[in-house]
């Protein structure tokens, strides 16, 4: 459908597929088989990742609470903690945000080293992701999105993050 271009990788979105039960991994049950609406993000062909229409909403979409990424949540949650400080290294199409989001993060870093990625969910789809990472969006207040590499943006921080995820990386 676009192919989207920066010196690291090419970003390739498919056509949007309106009603596609999520298949990302995880132990879903009925309710969490409601179709959605998603495009497929590719870079230079492989490293695939989604994108959800409508992603701002996350309360819309019960499978967050049981797709792989939503495990490390479920164990933050099991140890006693609440709303965490995550950290997402590569954003991708913004499922791991989403999941972030969905289980009460207090705050989301998410850090991107491909431009075409940061520029294929702020500009071309961000009105499909419903100003996910747009400043002045639901959640811009909580949701950070930086152009850089993941380690070295941790290793010039002194955040701490309760949850890492590297979904794919």
């Amino acid at each position: 459908d676009r192919r989207i271009f920066s010196a690291t990788a090419e970003v390739q979105v498919s056509v949007n597929f309106p009603n596609t039960l999520p298949a990302m991994g995880g132990n879903f049950g009925a309710l969490d088989r409601t179709p959605v609406g998603l495009r497929v993000v590719a870079q230079d062909g492989t490293a695939p990742s989604f994108m959800v229409d409508g992603a701002a909403r996350v309360e819309e979409f019960p499978f967050l609470d049981d797709n792989q990424a939503g495990s490390a949540y479920h164990a933050f949650r099991a140890r006693g903690g609440e709303a965490p400080d995550v950290l997402v290294i590569g954003v991708g199409g913004g499922m791991d945000v989403m999941t972030a989001l969905y289980h009460d993060a207090n705050r989301v870093a998410a850090v991107e080293i491909n431009s075409a990625m940061i520029d294929m969910v702020e500009r071309h789809y961000d009105e499909y992701l419903d100003g996910l990472f747009r400043e002045d969006g639901p959640y811009g207040d909580r949701v950070q999105l930086v152009k850089g590499e993941g380690r070295s943006f941790m290793r010039h921080r002194d955040d701490r993050y309760d949850i890492i995820q590297m979904s794919g990386v």
